[in-house]
């Protein structure tokens, strides 16, 4: 079961373009939680995997948007999740939104999850989330 916590959670897109774009947000990047990308050879229509390594992940970037870009089909994204991971919260507005964690006494895990349901998401991702990971 994977909790609110997991930082992909709550980024509204597709698995695909969390790989294209090493999608990411207040510290945390798909980069940290892709293990392997299985895709469609566009020009041999042979099917590869790459590891994370071999996606030379950077800021924003993937072999999907850089080098060779437009080559391939992305069929399916292995993403390995932390059960008990934490997010990080030492971003300034981040750290002013959790303020009342510590004064008080909510857990973590709580008011992620209500920052994550008061946040301007979409209904189809509150609906998908409780319907996913609760």
């Amino acid at each position: 079961r994977v909790l609110f916590r997991s930082f992909p959670v709550t980024i509204p897109g597709s698995v695909g373009a969390f790989c294209v774009q090493n999608v990411g947000a207040y510290g945390q990047e798909a980069s940290q939680v892709v293990t392997s990308v299985t895709v469609l050879n566009r020009q041999t229509k042979q099917i590869q995997t790459f590891t994370n390594h071999e996606l030379k992940f950077d800021y924003r970037k993937s072999i999907f948007n850089s080098n060779q870009k437009d080559q391939y089909i992305i069929l399916k994204t292995v993403l390995k999740l932390n059960k008990n991971g934490s997010p990080n919260l030492t971003y300034g507005d981040l750290k002013n939104q959790f303020a009342e964690v510590t004064s008080n006494n909510l857990t973590l895990h709580r008011a992620y999850t209500l920052h994550a349901l008061s946040s301007n998401e979409t209904e189809r991702t509150r609906h998908s989330m409780f319907n996913h990971y609760s």
